[in-house]
């Protein structure tokens, strides 16, 4: 991947170089070029402008931490932490060095100790193991302006997220896909199987007591991968 001064060097952004081939390749058909290029446009501009979350070179690191081939789970959330140092390229995730952790994820681990009781509290927030088991750890809006929630909403994203689980849903193997919040559950509709579906409300604070309080989505998510003779997630992080 180049680097975000390479980036700006050459005055352009060109996702067929951020985004790995795989995934870029599995992406181009559901995503019109049109949206392609008003997104690159409008990001172009903002990176510019703006201080940006995450980091220029963390937007794709779910893509880059799991294959398209190993995808077998997605985790949909709204838009990354816009806490200066929180967002690292994965939903939910942050850096090893993050404290405290944010409330939403807080609420995570406290649902997954609730419906698995043999989860382990991690000290720390940084979920990469989960996308390494395979995990996409997606938000319906991949970056934000530092300091300001849902700053890049509208700006292309949206569309961009869309053709990724078109992608996704593509694959003969069925993906379960967990779907937190209103913006998430937006795009519900783009999932072939209803019953590799989970929806809930957002793990905020704000909206936690409106059903991902109790969702058993973890453990859900297991049943389901044994069902279908693949391994479940060990939700367990390996910096716990």
């Amino acid at each position: 991947m180049k680097g975000f001064e390479a980036m700006m060097n050459e005055k352009t952004i060109d996702f067929s170089k951020l985004i790995p081939q795989e995934w870029y390749e599995a992406i181009r058909p559901y995503w019109k070029k049109e949206d392609e290029i008003l997104l690159v446009n409008n990001l172009s501009q903002i990176i510019r402008t703006e201080e940006i979350a995450p980091k220029f070179q963390d937007i794709f690191k779910a893509f880059e931490l799991c294959s398209f081939d190993a995808t077998r789970v997605v985790i949909l959330g709204q838009d990354p932490y816009p806490t200066l140092g929180h967002a690292h390229g994965l939903s939910f995730s942050v850096p090893n060095d993050v404290e405290p952790l944010p409330k939403s994820l807080k609420n995570i681990f406290k649902e997954i100790k609730r419906s698995i009781p043999e989860f382990r509290i991690p000290k720390t927030g940084d979920l990469t193991s989960w996308a390494e088991q395979g995990v996409l750890m997606l938000n319906t809006i991949l970056t934000t302006q530092v300091g300001v929630i849902a700053a890049h909403k509208n700006c292309g994203w949206e569309t961009f997220t869309r053709a990724t689980l078109r992608a996704v849903n593509s694959k003969q193997n069925e993906v379960i896909g967990l779907f937190w919040g209103a913006a998430a559950q937006k795009m519900c509709e783009l999932w072939r199987n209803e019953q590799f579906v989970l929806k809930s409300s957002h793990p905020s604070p704000l909206s936690v007591y409106r059903g991902f309080d109790g969702c058993n989505h973890f453990s859900e998510v297991n049943k389901i991968l044994t069902l279908i003779n693949k391994n479940p997630i060990d939700w367990n992080t390996s910096h716990g």
